[in-house]
């Protein structure tokens, strides 16, 4: 079966790719850590122990097809012309390589270097290996030099001493196994088809339980009975039963209040008298808004007005209604003539004020003093009256007699307060206590008598319990249908898996068999050489 699986979103990928990403980042640190405490571990490591190289001998090369042109070609060849026999010493040298080699020398990882420090140390490692060169002397060394990876390295890196002899290469035959050692990576089809078996089972449809209230319905609670209805008449052509006149008003119950317990424990007199506040002097604020005492309001007496009886219209004409059309005449505001007066006498101010100022200023000088003959008079002096001397009036001179005051006050007033309070007065009225208490009256009403009736709960219980069956069968109906849907794709999904068998089943092609392919000699004449006429003196 195919499996129907949700297309993933760019950003799903994304995330998926970066979570990998660190997966495989933790990996490679965690075998890294490993790689490096077993190598911290180890006492004699294995790098230290070195074996000699062994050199290749170089051959001389033998084609055949030297040999075949030598036969058949009697013309010379390039290699007749050259003068050198030994091609092997046109050959580029090779200089042996050292004795022993190098060991490896370990370095813990970096791990935690961030991007500016690995890119600082290479551009430090640049500046110190790659010295600045000019463009035209890079660009003359790049045509006449040779660069130095085709060069071959100089024996003077290696330690001084002597050399030892190359020897002979060995071949060996090269031990292949028929069993295969990688690991195999790719699902079989048998896998494949198991993964899908399982996959199909795990997301099986699996249907809910039948829920008990359908099958073991709970009984009808018990619908308690409400009282009954009390028919009351309608009071139709009554207006206001409770004001008629005919019903005598009842008497109001007499309710007794009960005994004060001080007057059996002992003699109690008038209550105190409450003590009232002395008035507080104010000036007349007569003018204040809330000092003026209102006008009253006199209601305004409407006049009945006079109804007038008009004769009934006739049925044949239609009624006709004279209007009588209003002239709407202007009145000014009840502030215009307000307005005016103050405008007045603003301007007659105005006007008073611009007089004055006109008029010029009249100098009146003040009367000369009379002197007599002979005699300069001055005026008399004023004298002011000595101050006399009055005797201090201090509030500690008087606070004693004052308190003593208001302590034989209060005494004379708490003596005043004991003797109103064992005065006992009796209540003279006493109709009240032996009137007798007022009774209720019988009400005498007929006796109910009860009918027949039908209850709706009764009819919507049996209504309730055909519809309870109805939604039964449904159900059943609906169940059967979801069971036989079940059983038709448990058969359909064991078709395809067979079919899917059948389709996976490998069937081996037969091996093709071509006609071998005879190689003969070449039918054609060799190529008879012939120097080149370049020159056009011969031909006639």
């Amino acid at each position: 079966m195919t499996n129907h699986r949700r297309a993933l979103t760019s950003e799903e990928r994304q995330l998926d790719e970066v979570k990998s990403a660190k997966e495989k980042a933790k990996q490679t640190k965690r075998t890294s850590e490993l790689s490096l405490q077993k190598i911290r571990s180890k006492s004699s490591p294995s790098w230290n122990v070195v074996s000699k190289p062994r050199l290749t001998t170089p051959r001389e090369f033998h084609f055949q097809t030297s040999e075949r042109a030598a036969k058949l070609h009697p013309m010379a060849t390039r290699a007749d012309c050259s003068t050198s026999i030994d091609f092997t010493k046109d050959l580029r040298k090779h200089e042996p390589s050292p004795n022993k080699l190098k060991t490896t020398v370990v370095k813990p990882f970096h791990f935690s270097d961030d991007k500016k420090t690995v890119k600082r140390k290479l551009e430090k490692d640049m500046v110190e290996t790659k010295p600045f060169v000019p463009m035209a002397k890079a660009i003359h060394d790049f045509h006449k030099n040779t660069p130095k990876r085709f060069r071959a390295k100089t024996s003077t890196t290696g330690k001084a001493g002597p050399v030892k002899a190359m020897k002979v290469t060995i071949p060996k035959t090269p031990q292949f196994s028929a069993i295969r050692t990688r690991p195999i990576l790719t699902m079989s089809e048998k896998e494949k088809e198991e993964l899908d078996v399982q996959e199909i089972k795990n997301n099986q449809f699996k249907a809910n339980e039948v829920r008990r209230s359908v099958t073991n319905p709970a009984p009808l609670k018990k619908v308690e009975k409400k009282p009954l209805t009390v028919p009351v008449g309608f009071n139709l052509t009554k207006h206001n039963p409770a004001k008629q006149p005919d019903q005598k008003e009842k008497p109001k119950p007499f309710k007794a209040r009960p005994l004060p317990l001080a007057i059996l424990e002992k003699t109690t007199g008038i209550k105190e008298k409450q003590v009232i506040k002395a008035t507080v002097p104010q000036s007349p604020a007569f003018a204040l808004k809330h000092r003026v005492k209102p006008a009253p309001v006199q209601p305004v007496k409407e006049e009945p007005k006079p109804t007038f009886y008009h004769p009934a219209p006739k049925s044949s004409a239609p009624p006709t209604v004279k209007s009588t059309p209003v002239i709407t005449k202007p009145e000014p505001f009840s502030f215009d003539k307000n307005d005016t007066e103050r405008f007045a006498k603003k301007k007659e101010k105005i006007n008073e004020i611009i007089n004055q100022e006109s008029k010029p200023v009249a100098f009146v000088a003040q009367a000369m003093p009379v002197m007599e003959p002979g005699q300069l008079r001055l005026p008399e002096k004023k004298t002011k009256d000595p101050t006399k001397p009055l005797p201090f009036n201090l509030s500690t001179d008087t606070k004693a007699a004052r308190k003593a005051e208001k302590f034989s006050r209060n005494v004379e007033d708490e003596i005043k307060h004991l003797r109103d309070r064992t005065l006992f007065k009796a209540n003279v009225n006493i109709d009240n206590v032996l009137h007798k208490p007022w009774k209720p009256k019988k009400v005498e009403r007929e006796a109910l008598v009860t009918e027949k009736f039908n209850l709706h709960s009764d009819e919507r219980a049996k209504e309730r319990q055909i519809f309870e069956e109805k939604l039964a069968q449904e159900r059943e109906e609906k169940k059967r249908l979801i069971e036989e849907e079940t059983k038709r794709k448990e058969i359909a999904e064991k078709e395809e898996i067979a079919r899917l068998r059948r389709s996976m089943e490998h069937k081996a092609t037969e091996v093709k068999h071509y006609t071998r392919v005879k190689v003969t000699h070449s039918e054609k004449k060799l190529t008879e050489p012939c120097s080149p006429q370049f020159s056009t003196r011969f031909k006639k």
